[in-house]
């Protein structure tokens, strides 16, 4: 299994109501659950990182599209220690 894989899957599996519910935002995804969102990514991951201290979360951004139909664009927060 590779990382962040049942995060991607929650996530895939609900976009349509996470992204007609938070437009524009960026989700935080930890343990197949939405935690919290955010109006960049930048606040969405030193938010996340404070609070978790590890890098097992998810973030995936929700833009809203023309005729308010949605489209979800997929960011991963992934760190590797060199």
């Amino acid at each position: 299994m590779y990382p962040y894989q049942k995060e991607i899957w929650f996530f895939l599996d609900h976009k349509e109501a996470f992204c007609t519910r938070y437009p524009n935002k960026y989700l935080v995804i930890r343990n197949r659950t939405l935690v919290g969102h955010f109006d960049s990514y930048a606040e969405a991951f030193s938010a996340s990182i404070s609070k978790y201290q590890r890098f097992d979360f998810y973030v995936a951004y929700c833009p809203v599209l023309a005729a308010g139909l949605t489209s979800a664009k997929v960011k991963v927060a992934r760190y590797q220690k060199r």
